[in-house]
């Protein structure tokens, strides 16, 4: 499950990367469109895990780290999305 968020943490680090250096608002867009699926991904990573956790499939030690991973990852989506907002705002 953490694969998929790290995707789209990496996809909004490239296009924040673009966008910083060549001044593009698309690819700043781009960051802003990813920072939605990065917050609906987190939500369904977190039900997925009480599910789990319900089921007896995983231990809590291992869930702490599983969310704070995802907080972690969210955090830094957070984070880019500033550096997106930052870039259209200079350039409008």
């Amino acid at each position: 499950e953490l694969s998929k968020m790290f995707e789209y943490i990496n996809r909004m680090i490239s296009c924040s990367i673009n966008a910083l250096g060549v001044n593009k608002i698309d690819e700043a867009k781009l960051v802003l469109e990813q920072e939605c699926q990065i917050n609906t991904l987190r939500d369904r990573l977190k039900n997925n895990h009480v599910k789990r956790l319900e089921q007896g499939q995983c231990n809590v030690l291992s869930g702490v780290v599983f969310l704070d991973t995802i907080s972690n990852l969210e955090k830094i989506g957070d984070h880019l999305t500033n550096v997106a907002q930052a870039v259209i705002e200079g350039l409008q």
